[in-house]
Formats: structure tokens, C-alpha cells, sequence
């Protein structure tokens, strides 16, 4: 446990690193500012284990700004918790954190709320993970990035039932020009996306490769944090000029099934692009639907049987 913590907090560096071959470890880093900012302050944590427990905080009621914080749970790591909060009572601006897990059954979870702008998250679980879940929230966000990539080294079969969960900014904020991307390999996936705001140009890229996945939004009883957004059960991005891109391929097989997604935009001029490809044999069909409320809306949907080597 480090504890850094005054009227200010700047430029301090903080690392901990346990294992390899241990287990159960648990690493908390605290860097903080009492009354005014945070900012410029490096946490690093490693752990290399079984069943271990890291958590960066970058808080304390002072502005959090152009912090670094990163866990990476990796060599001989299973069922490992990271979880990183950058926010404050104040704007929390340009901070970074990078979560890097492997391994079956891991969970990354990313705050950075507060009136958050100009952020960056991101998550990478593999290779060959299982039941792994990812969660980004960004509240308040404006020109904000998350990115979440699940299991891309490996054969795209070989990962199954992994959760990412992206939500950016709420309805009753100024949320705007936020950026989401999602890459998933593998089966019986799920992705969860919200992108609310009353302004404009939101981006969400999500890629799925492999059979089974689902693209759908924030559910109560399948995201890290439940209970963060009211449940839904589309993906959906709120405001003007937001842009929304899916790509679902399956694999070829006579026991394949087809991808699924839901999608909602709401407000004007946004563009909603919708690729489903399933390969030859599959038993099953794609599902896609895209809803578009307002005017000036360009939506496409493209559903392709073909032949896809596996």
C-alpha cells in the first residue's frame, strides 16, 4: 500500500511489482490531492499471479490532471481484479490509464468521472482468455477516448463468454466528441456500448470476429459495475453528428452460429454502418437492427453468406 497525499500532489512515481509465482496479492496506490491539484503523478503497478487485487486511485477531491496509471496482470495470471479511478470533485483532464490482463476470468474496471475531458483508457485482456469483463465508464466526457481488446493474439475460437462495457458521458451532460473502439475474437462474446450527451460527434468502432457475440447496451446484470446507466437492451449513442460502426464476421462450420446486434442513435445527422458476414455452412442467420431517431440520418446495413476460410 503507497499513500501520497498533500495540498498538492505533482510528479511523484510510484511502482510495485509482486510475483511472479505468487498469488492472492493485493497492491493499492493512492496519490492524491487534499485541496488543490493532482497532477503529473506515475502509478505502476505489476502483478504476476493467481487471484490478485490492484487498484490506482487518482482522487481526493483535487483537479486530477495529466496523471499515469497502469496495472499489468500478466505471467501465470487467472482470476486477477484491476481497477483504476481518475476523478475528482473538479475537472479531471488529460489522464491516462492502461489496464493489461491475462488469463481466464479477469476483471478491469476504469473510472474517470467528474467532468472528465480529454482522457484516455484503455484494456487489453488475452490471450485465449475466458469469461473475462472489461468496463469503461467516462462520465461528464468531452473528446475522451476508451478502447477495450479482448483475446487478438490467439485463434479467434479459442476465447469465449467475454464482456466489454464502454459508457461515456450521461444524458444530461455536455458530453461530446468522445471515441470508443472494441475488438473482440472468439465466441459467445458481448459487447455493451452507451455514448450519451446533448452535443455532437461521438465515434464507436467495434469489431467482432468469431460466432455467437452479441452487440447490445449496458445490461444491469452483465457489466463489471451494474446499476452505472439504466438497463437497455440496444447499443446507443445520443446527440448530432455521432458515427456508429459494426463489424460481425463468423467462421465457416456446419455447427456455426451467426452474430446478433442492436443498435440506437438518437438526434441528427448521425450515420450508423452495420457489417454481418457469415461463412458457408453456418446454421444460424445474423440479426441487425438499426434505429435511427431524428433527421438527417444515413444508415447502412450489410448482411453476406460467403465462403471464410477458418
Amino acid at each position: 500500500f503507497v499513500r501520497q497525499i498533500g495540498a498538492n500532489s505533482t510528479t511523484n512515481l510510484t511502482r510495485i511489482d509482486q510475483g511472479p509465482g505468487g498469488g492472492s496479492n493485493t497492491a493499492t496506490v493512492r496519490q492524491g490531492a487534499t485541496t488543490q491539484t493532482i497532477t503529473s503523478n506515475t502509478a505502476l503497478i505489476g502483478q504476476y499471479g493467481t487471484n490478485g487485487f490492484a487498484t490506482i486511485d487518482h482522487d481526493f477531491n483535487g483537479r486530477a490532471t495529466s496523471n499515469l496509471a497502469s496495472i499489468t496482470q500478466t505471467t501465470g495470471s487467472l482470476s486477477n481484479t484491476a481497477t483504476i479511478t481518475q476523478s475528482s470533485g473538479a475537472n479531471a483532464r488529460f489522464n491516462v490509464a492502461g489496464i493489461q490482463q491475462a488469463g481466464s476470468n479477469g476483471y478491469a474496471n476504469v473510472y474517470e468521472d467528474a467532468g472528465s475531458r480529454f482522457n484516455q483508457s484503455s484494456i487489453q485482456q488475452g490471450v485465449g482468455s475466458n469469461g473475462d469483463k472489461a468496463y469503461i465508464r467516462q462520465y461528464g466526457s468531452f473528446t475522451a477516448t476508451a478502447s477495450i481488446s479482448q483475446n487478438l493474439t490467439a485463434t479467434p475460437g479459442g476465447s469465449s463468454n467475454n464482456v466489454a462495457s464502454v459508457v461515456m458521458g450521461t444524458y444530461v451532460s455536455d458530453a461530446a466528441s468522445m471515441t470508443a473502439v472494441v475488438t473482440q475474437e472468439g465466441k459467445n462474446n458481448s459487447v455493451l456500448l452507451s455514448q450519451a450527451g446533448t452535443v455532437a460527434g461521438h465515434k464507436a468502432t467495434i469489431t467482432q470476429t468469431g460466432n455467437n457475440n452479441v452487440v447490445t447496451g449496458p445490461l444491469s446484470d452483465a457489466v463489471v459495475a451494474p446499476n452505472d446507466i439504466a438497463p437497455g437492451n440496444y447499443a446507443r449513442q445520443g446527440g448530432a453528428g455521432q458515427v456508429l460502426t459494426v463489424n460481425q464476421t463468423s467462421l465457416g462450420g456446419a455447427s456455426i452460429y451467426g452474430n446478433s446486434l442492436s443498435l440506437s442513435q438518437l438526434g441528427t445527422s448521425n450515420t450508423g454502418t452495420v457489417n454481418q458476414t457469415i461463412g458457408a455452412g453456418a446454421m444460424g442467420n445474423n440479426v441487425g437492427m438499426l434505429t435511427q431517431s431524428g433527421t438527417g440520418n444515413f444508415g447502412t446495413v450489410t448482411q453476406f453468406n460467403g465462403t471464410i476460410v477458418p
